[in-house]
Order: structure tokens, then C-alpha cells, then sequence
């Protein structure tokens, strides 16, 4: 793959294409489910698309290129690649977000994580970590290497009630217990190693093609084949973001169902208004774009406040408020007015 060739100019045409298809299908996407029963049937049908538009892209390689050594040895390395970052990532969040055992500097956090953990059933609970960070977020990761871990930010500790913590810690052991941390990492693989194939091919039959007129159309035909699979591997990301949005509508539910539904409403609300009122603030300017950017934002309670109001009216204020559909397309988390509007539906 040539950093500077045909692919580069190539990939925002075909986004471009990509997204006013899904642009027209939003109505349909985009609508908040229906109770435990419609999120399900939406995860149902958003796993149909993927396995639909994956069975495409494998199709499309076999009856032209063939699962060659080489090709086999593309996938094993993109494979390790993403497998030896799930691996390190514990150990890395840690570091970046200078998390502490929550047992030596917030003691009821960690009781809070057991108790809420043998409520919902888990056999083990996850270890409760301090995350040193002001931005009042949560987040669930680990592997059987590290183990699972429930980290909440000091910032999320000093804003949120107990009930409302206690629903940020349910919708973080519903990740776990819906085993999204490698579920995410597993169905990211396969749109990876498309998206990436069909860059190479494209790039590799433009280049190939430069001299006689059969490798111009053996080249021709690769690019083609390039093209197809690095629209079928957009596509996949966009799916996937679709479903991650979908998980957490999940993780929502498993919330309300630890804490009550009005809980993790209030929970959800404070954190977005906190998050709104922090961005104002020049003092944490730098931290706020460091967590809006982070790689592990599909990770937290909310993917982006004052002390002194009514977190019921906001609430309400907030379930009223419209989202645009367009911008919800690249979001790993659903907005907070539509999260709101689906636990009324529970």
C-alpha cells in the first residue's frame, strides 16, 4: 500500500458514497428501540448487516484473488496486531489515565462495585479503579491477562449522587457481563482487514498495471476488486458503530435494572452537564480534547453543570431535545436525549 497512491484519493469518494447511503437509511438506524425487546431485535438486525456485507467482501475475494499465502499472512498480521493491543490496553489506559486501586483511595467505591457485582450476579466483580482524570466519565476493560476492571474518574466521584453512581458502576458491569470489551474487538477484525486489503489492491493494481496492455487489465480488475472491498470495509465501520451505539443503549438497561431507571436518567443527565459546563473552562481545555479524542472512547459512559439545579428537569429538558441523524452516524455512543428516551421505554 502506497501512502500517496490511488487509494488515498480514492477512500474519500467512496466514504462520500457510503454515507448517503447510510445518510438515507438514518431514519431507520437512528430510531431510539423500543423497549428490551426492540433493542434486541435492532442488535439482531445490525449483526444480519454485518454478516451480510461480510459474506459480500469474502465472496468478492475468493472468487477473484483466492485465499492465497499471502493473503492468509496479511490476515494473520492484522489479526496479532489488533489481538497484542487488546492485550496491552489495560496496562495502557492505567498509565494514561492514572488510575489507583480504588480500595487504598476510595474505599466505597470498591464496596459499591462488589455489592452492585454479586447483585447482578457475577461470580468474580471486576477490580474498582480511581481514574485521576477531572472529566467525570466510567469505563469497563480488561482480559483475562489483567482481569476486568470498573474504573470512575475523580471527576464522575465528585459530581454524581450515590444512586446515580450506582447506575454509572450497572451500565459498566453490563459491559462486562454482555462481554462487549472483546465482542467490539472481535467483529472491528474483519472490517479491518477489508478496509486494508481493498487500499492495497487498489494501489497495488494501479501500479501494476503501468506497462502492456494485460497487466493494464489485470490491473484494472484489481483496482476494481480494491474499490468493491474498500466500500464493503466502510460500510463494516459504520455497521460497527451502529452496533457499538446499540451496545450501550444494552448497557443502559443493565443500569436501570441495578439501580432504577430514573437513576441512570439522572446519571446520564449530570454527566452531560458537567462535561458541557468543563468544556467552557480554559483550566481544563487540554484534558477535555484529550478525552474526546482518546482511542479508548468506546470504552466510556459517555463519549462527548453547575451544582445548583433541578437534575429532574433536565432530564426531562434534555429526553425533548432533536439530534441530527448525520453526525449520530459517526458516534461510537448514541446521544444522551435518545439514551434518555429509551429507558422510558423500559
Amino acid at each position: 500500500m502506497f501512502l500517496w497512491g490511488p487509494s488515498f484519493f480514492i477512500e474519500p469518494l467512496l466514504t462520500a458514497l457510503v454515507l448517503a447511503l447510510m445518510v438515507g437509511l438514518s431514519p431507520i438506524i437512528n430510531k431510539v428501540p423500543k423497549g428490551e425487546r426492540g433493542l434486541k431485535l435492532f442488535m439482531g438486525l445490525t449483526l444480519l448487516a454485518y454478516v451480510l456485507l461480510l459474506y459480500s467482501g469474502y465472496s468478492l475475494i475468493a472468487s477473484t484473488i483466492g485465499f492465497n499465502a499471502t493473503l492468509m499472512g496479511f490476515a494473520l498480521f492484522v489479526t496479532a496486531f489488533a489481538v497484542i493491543q487488546w492485550l496491552i490496553a489495560p496496562w495502557l489506559i492505567n498509565i494514561m489515565y492514572r488510575t489507583k486501586p480504588a480500595e487504598e483511595v476510595e474505599p466505597r467505591l470498591a464496596e459499591m462495585v462488589k455489592a452492585l457485582a454479586a447483585k447482578a450476579g457475577f461470580k468474580k466483580p471486576p477490580k474498582a479503579l480511581v481514574a485521576d482524570v477531572n472529566i467525570p466519565n466510567a469505563f469497563a476493560y480488561g482480559n483475562f491477562l489483567t482481569g476486568k476492571y470498573v474504573a470512575v474518574t475523580r471527576g464522575m466521584l465528585n459530581v454524581a449522587t450515590e444512586e446515580e453512581l450506582e447506575a454509572v458502576i450497572g451500565h459498566e458491569l453490563g459491559h462486562h457481563r454482555h462481554g462487549d470489551v472483546w465482542l467490539i474487538l472481535a467483529l472491528s477484525l474483519a472490517p479491518m482487514l477489508i478496509y486494508y486489503l481493498g487500499r492495497v489492491l487498489v494501489d497495488w493494481g494501479f501500479f501494476s498495471g503501468a506497462t502492456s496492455r494485460d497487466e493494464r487489465n489485470e490491473g484494472s480488475a484489481l483496482m476494481f476488486v480494491g474499490m468493491a472491498l474498500l466500500a464493503i470495509g466502510i460500510a463494516l465501520n459504520f455497521v460497527l458503530l451502529q452496533f457499538n451505539r446499540l451496545r450501550e443503549y444494552y448497557a443502559d438497561l443493565h443500569g436501570a435494572k441495578v439501580s432504577g431507571k430514573r437513576n441512570m436518567q439522572r446519571a446520564l443527565a449530570r454527566i452531560h452537564l458537567a462535561f458541557e459546563s468543563l468544556k467552557s473552562d480554559p483550566a481544563l481545555k487540554e484534558e477535555v480534547a484529550r478525552f474526546v479524542d482518546s482511542p479508548a472512547k468506546m470504552l466510556f459512559i459517555y463519549a462527548f453543570a453547575e451544582p445548583f439545579y433541578d437534575i429532574d428537569d433536565i432530564v426531562e429538558r434534555l429526553k425533548a431535545e432533536r439530534t441530527n441523524p448525520i453526525v449520530e452516524l459517526f458516534m461510537s455512543h448514541p446521544p444522551i436525549p435518545k439514551r434518555l428516551r429509551f429507558l422510558d421505554a423500559i
